[in-house]
């Protein structure tokens, strides 16, 4: 009930902010500056473009509002979501369809359990791309980031791969820089590790040929480093993995 409620006031506020920039007198250029691009007092989406003092009105493409600090650029207008529309909130209606809300800009996966892709929109055509693994796409600043910042809800569940499950801690390097996949040893095979992607996500992954994981330092390594491992099993089984996976060191 207070959600609608409140969506109902912020509607009616949008649509009074509206009306009044719709009865609102033209643009008069500044007389000191009779020529440039000024912010419309009440539309974030449209500017002026000031020429010996005549202004004409540009409004920029659906889902872009007037930068301010973009006035020296051919376009002004960036994604609604980077510009400060204070106290010039209005904005035309959305024209976007489908999964582009407007035309243009970037949004959310339209499945809340899909947190890990997200659309660009280019004159609502849409592009699906993927965060880096390990990453969700945060709403708020539209950018992929960690799961405790992106707050993304169902997806921040912890999910478990062959029984392991990362935990929340946070792990560092001697010298005190943040492992963002730090790696954990298999319970049965030497040659495997268990890499936590971004903390949260786990996948596996293994030693190049040769090498067994060492839980002192993190890393592959030969074997008689690792007494753990028994120098004279034959039976391990090196398989291939992502390049990106396949170095504990990678990961920091």
């Amino acid at each position: 009930m207070w959600c609608s409620q409140t969506l109902v006031v912020l509607l009616a506020a949008g649509a009074a902010v509206a009306q009044e920039a719709a009865q609102a007198p033209e643009f008069i250029c500044p007389e000191n500056e009779i020529t440039g691009k000024f912010a419309d007092p009440y539309w974030c989406d449209r500017y002026w473009d000031c020429f010996k003092g005549e202004a004409t009105p540009v409004d920029c493409d659906d889902g872009t509002a007037f930068d301010p600090r973009r006035i020296t650029q051919a376009n002004p207008c960036d994604y609604i979501y980077k510009v400060n529309c204070t106290g010039r909130e209005a904005l035309g209606d959305p024209l976007g369809t489908g999964v582009c809300e407007r035309m243009n800009g970037v949004y959310a996966h339209e499945d809340p359990n899909v947190c890990d892709k997200y659309y660009t929109c280019e004159n609502n055509k849409p592009t699906l791309l993927a965060c880096a693994p390990g990453l969700h796409f945060n709403p708020v600043n539209r950018l992929c980031d960690w799961p405790t910042a992106a707050k993304r809800g169902a997806c921040d569940a912890r999910t478990s791969l062959d029984g392991f499950t990362c935990d929340d801690k946070e792990y560092f390097t001697p010298s005190g820089q943040k492992i963002a996949h730090p790696t954990f040893p298999h319970p049965e095979d030497c040659t495997k590790f268990y890499v936590c992607k971004g903390g949260r996500v786990p996948a596996l992954s293994g030693c190049d040929e040769g090498l067994v994981y060492n839980t002192q330092t993190s890393n592959c390594d030969v074997i008689e480093n690792v007494p753990e491992c028994d120098p004279n099993y034959t039976d391990y089984v090196y398989e291939d993995y992502p390049a990106d996976a396949a170095d504990p060191a990678a990961n920091v």
